[in-house]
């Protein structure tokens, strides 16, 4: 396996092999390219109101790399929610960093995928090593394409250096923050000091997935036991991304109030009502009798509320994951809402906040 040097812009090497710095100026230097323009034609935006584009960058991470990135994005008005596709064994570290940087001013996504020039799109899985695994954490919502690879290994200096063990400690304190500002778990560093310097230890995603190096697109539910007006009442929420979701139960002089929140969609902000499904784990609950107010749009969140029958508070207290789906007929392929908001902890304190409401 081909490991590629990682080098600091001042001038001190930082290799994770034996080659040599010059390799990082060659041919295979990433190269940043957007994807086809079917998916940001006119058409397509004014359906969807998606404006987003795709970015592949594939190669070896140079150091001017941040530079070019951000020529393509002014270049291109490159919109926020945009995605970075990245392919690359690694190259230099701070020009990795700088492009995680970059990745998060402009509010763009990333994911691991190789780029397939004849037809503009994602078409395999890639890899991700070194550098590229910096940059990688730069994503807001961080996916990885199926059977794509992502691997660290330990740096170290190319050419011997009086102040090595200074420099390597201030680096690596660089490293560390850096991960942390990107909402990664710092245990991710201790991987790459555990690997070795000349082999590519891979992180299996069920590990990225527990260090917060992929996210999947969704943070994770926080449930908290809250009151406004004299009203306690339940709320888990989360940020995706697709926007906020947010649901609500309470006890109230109606029965036991469901109030759903989330994001609205870009061309039509109130979700159909003639078919409202709740969903706990994979069954599904008919919803649409059941309103008390029907979807309104308030400072740029969709509410909507239901007074829940008790069969469908009982279905709620035994759910592991719960969630809401409005449709124009049951059983479409479309539905807005959302799904698999984790319920555990919302399912335990579920019944102090509704013991007025439970027999």
């Amino acid at each position: 396996m081909k490991l590629t040097p990682l080098s600091l812009t001042v001038g001190i090497a930082i290799s994770m092999s034996a080659q040599d710095h010059a390799a990082i100026a060659s041919p295979d230097s990433i190269k940043f390219e957007l994807n086809a323009q079917d998916k940001s034609s006119l058409m397509y935006q004014t359906i969807t109101g998606d404006k987003t584009r795709t970015i592949f960058a594939t190669g070896v991470i140079d150091d001017n790399a941040p530079v070019r990135l951000l020529n393509l994005i002014r270049k291109n008005n490159i919109p926020a929610g945009s995605q970075v596709e990245l392919d690359s064994p690694g190259g230099n570290l701070m020009a990795g960093i700088k492009l995680g940087q970059i990745i998060r001013s402009f509010g763009f996504n990333t994911d691991i995928a190789r780029f397939d020039r004849a037809t503009g799109h994602a078409a395999s899985p890639g890899e991700c090593f070194s550098a590229c695994t910096l940059a990688f954490l730069g994503g807001r919502w961080r996916f990885i394409t199926h059977g794509s690879e992502y691997g660290v290994h330990r740096f170290y200096f190319s050419k011997p250096a009086g102040t090595d063990s200074d420099v390597a400690q201030m680096i690596s304190a660089a490293v560390v923050q850096y991960i942390r500002d990107m909402g990664a778990d710092p245990e991710l560093f201790s991987a790459m000091t555990v690997a070795g310097k000349e082999n590519i230890a891979l992180i299996p995603e069920k590990e990225l997935k527990r260090l917060n190096v992929i996210n999947d697109g969704q943070t994770p539910t926080v449930w908290s036991v809250e009151s406004t007006n004299g009203l306690l009442y339940l709320k888990g929420q989360r940020d995706t991304a697709f926007g906020i979701n947010k649901f609500l139960l309470a006890c109230t002089s109606e029965g036991v109030d469901l109030t759903v929140v989330m994001s609205p969609l870009p061309n039509d902000p109130l979700p159909p009502t003639t078919a409202v499904s709740l969903v706990t784990d994979d069954k599904r609950y008919p919803l649409e009798d059941h309103i008390a107010k029907a979807p309104e749009l308030n400072n740029g969140s969709v509410f909507t509320s239901f007074i829940l029958p008790p069969d469908l508070v009982q279905a709620m207290q035994i759910a592991h994951k719960v969630g809401i789906e409005f449709q124009f007929v049951r059983d479409a392929p479309t539905f807005a809402g959302f799904l698999d908001m984790d319920f555990d902890d919302g399912a335990n304190k579920m019944s102090g906040v509704l013991r007025g409401c439970i027999p």
